[in-house]
This record gives structure tokens, sequence and C-alpha cells, in this order.
């Protein structure tokens, strides 16, 4: 007790050292929190010091943030909604509503951390995630909807690898940039092959992105979360196009219109003052996080208008996929439900692809497309 009252008192300290005590006390709740999350970020800052111990005893299962924690300190999170009827009745209405506009439908899933669940179920956990995305695509697939499951092309990634952090984030749940190139070049392959789409592909090859490794450069979500300061860091990986892109990106949301290359299509603020131990997460380095309606115009290729309706994963992909066509738009369901109008209202609309890891595959907010 006598010891998680000295952890109190010290993070107590540096909040009020940090930000005068009374300017904490004259800022409204929220600001107060957002100071406070600053200063020692996650909702729940200070039990960071109790996470700490409690890893540093052996603790493996973060039950505040649904985490655990494997001997190589890799982070896992491992919660798992599952409605595969709701979502597959949703996703055929929609794919219906596609097909009387004489536009292309796909669902695509995407692997998300844990890769596959005997990853957590060696730590004595029983994630079902994945057995959650297998029931989604079963039921998908029996209501005529198009499926593309990128998780058996990931596994083998991972498998020639040998490391988890070849594609994910050590201390975020989230993809690296090396695999939403990966996702990148598998969606609009297959794009090509199932829709007799003309996507440059090409544009995308190894020998034209380059490469730039960050080292050290941030903690991720789940480490910040889970154990703060004690989660170690993660290297940030920049990949870039070796050749002139000339690229417009609206982004309504954040009252943005910008012409040039691609680097209006990143946030290179986050890279001017490494590392980054709190504040913005360097994984939306690539489109500035998880917006509404934004699109992308490359005016470099003449084919594509794609409606991509996407979770954050996504922002690592995006980029990447726009490389190939001409039009790319991006939808958030957890923003504005009412894509089936929009399609309606956008006949130039020629593809539209649902692109979900798979926590939320079956998930009944993100799938009920009105």
């Amino acid at each position: 007790m006598t010891v998680m009252l000295i952890f109190f008192l010290l993070g107590a300290s540096v909040i009020v050292q940090s930000s005068g005590l009374s300017e904490m006390i004259s800022m409204n709740a929220s600001d107060r929190e957002a100071r406070i999350n600053k200063l020692l970020p996650a909702k729940e800052a200070l039990l960071m010091p109790f996470r700490a111990v409690g890893a540093a005893t052996g603790k493996r299962y973060f039950t505040e943030v649904n985490s655990v924690i494997s001997d190589d300190g890799q982070i896992y999170k491992t919660s798992c909604p599952t409605d595969p009827d709701f979502a597959a009745d949703h996703a055929k209405a929609l794919y219906e509503a596609c097909k009387e506009q004489g536009v292309d439908f796909l669902y695509v899933i995407i692997p998300g951390k844990p890769l596959y669940d005997e990853d957590i179920e060696l730590y004595g956990l029983d994630c079902a995630r994945n057995l959650s995305a297998d029931l989604g695509r079963e039921a998908f697939q029996s209501r005529g909807v198009p499926v593309l499951d990128l998780r058996d092309a990931f596994r083998d990634e991972l498998k020639k690898s040998g490391d988890t952090s070849a594609i994910f984030y050590r201390t975020d749940h989230h993809w690296n940039t090396d695999a939403g190139l990966m996702a990148a070049r598998l969606i609009s392959n297959d794009l090509n092959e199932r829709f007799g789409m003309s996507l440059r592909v090409d544009n995308i090859d190894d020998e034209k992105i380059g490469r730039e490794v960050y080292p050290d450069a941030f903690v991720g979500e789940m480490g910040m979360k889970a154990l703060g300061r004690f989660g170690g860091r993660d290297d940030f990986i920049r990949r870039f196009p070796l050749y002139d892109t000339h690229i417009r990106f609206i982004s309504p949301q954040r009252d943005s219109d910008e012409t040039g290359g691609f680097e209006v299509l990143t946030d290179d603020d986050l890279l001017k003052d490494l590392p980054q131990d709190y504040g913005d997460n360097l994984y939306y380095y690539y489109m500035y996080g998880n917006y509404n309606l934004d699109e992308i115009l490359n005016k470099d290729v003449t084919d594509g208008n794609i409606l991509m309706i996407k979770d954050s994963f996504s922002s690592a992909l995006t980029p990447f996929l726009a490389l190939t066509c001409n039009h790319l738009t991006l939808w958030d369901m957890r923003t504005d439900a009412n894509v089936t109008a929009w399609i309606k209202d956008h006949p130039e609309t020629e593809t539209v692809i649902v692109v979900y890891n798979i926590a939320y595959v079956n998930d009944s907010e993100m799938n009920n497309f009105q």
C-alpha cells in the first residue's frame, strides 16, 4: 500500500510541476484531462507505475486495455466483437446496392494483431478474433458477397521472417508501413484480376519505392496505454516513391485542399522532433489519422475511381493504393453510416472496397451500412 501511495504521489507531482496547479484547477474538465494525458498519457495514466511493477513481477494481462505482454515484449490487443449475420446481411445489402449502380464491390479482410490465435493462446488467453473473422468470411460468401482474405499472405510473410515486428509495430496494434505497402499491392492486383481494372500496380514495385527506418522513434498506442515509458520503443518505417508524383489531396474535415507530390499525403511535422515519447502517434504520419471523405486524385494515372470504406489500418496502405489509381475516396463508418446514398449520388464511382482488420469484420457499428 505504501509503494502504491508513493507512485501516486510521484505521478501527481509530475503533473503539478509541469503545469501550474492554479492553471490546472481553472481548466474545464475535458481540457484538464487532455493536459494530464499529455503529461502522463492514456486515460489510466496514474496506473502506469503499477503496470510496470506488474510486468516486472510477471504480470502478462492488463484488463483495463485488453492487452497482453509476451516474453519478447510484444504487446497484443485481445478484444473481439462477433456478430457475423448482422455484418454479412448489411454487406450483402451494400453489395446489391453497388450492383444496381453498376459498381464493383469487394470486402477485404486484413490481419490484426495477433496474426493468429496461437500467438495469444501461448500466454493462456483465448482470443477468438481470427475465428470471428472466419465466421464472418463464411457468412459473407454464403450470401454471395465477394471477399478477399489477406491473412494467409501475411501468415506466409511472418513465417519467412519469423518476427512479428516484420508486420506489426511492437508497441502498437497497427501494422507497419511495409505491411501497408504489401496490402496495397495485394488489393490492387486482385482488383485487376477480379474486375479487369487497369490499376498501375507497377507504380508500387519495390524498386520504385524507397525505404527509410527511424530507429526507436516512438512509443505506440498500446505501449502508452499498457506500460507507458516502460513499454519500450518502436522503429518507424517510411516508404515513399522514388519518382515524381502529381497529387491533389482534399480533406474536408481538416479543411485542407493541397496539390503537390507524395508529401501532401504525409505529416512531415511528426518527424521533426524525434524520438517522440508521447503525443501524436507516428502511425498517422500517413493520412494524418482517421477522416471521412478524404479524396486523393493522382494526375499521373488515368484509370480507377475507388471508394474505400476503411478503418485505421488503412492509413498505411492508402497512399500506396492511391499511386495505382486516378481517384481514391476514403469513407469512415465511425463518422457517417450513409454510404449507400453517397454511392448513388456519385455515379462516377467504379469500385467500392471495404477494408477491415479482423477485429471489425463482424463489428455491428462498422458494418451498419446505410
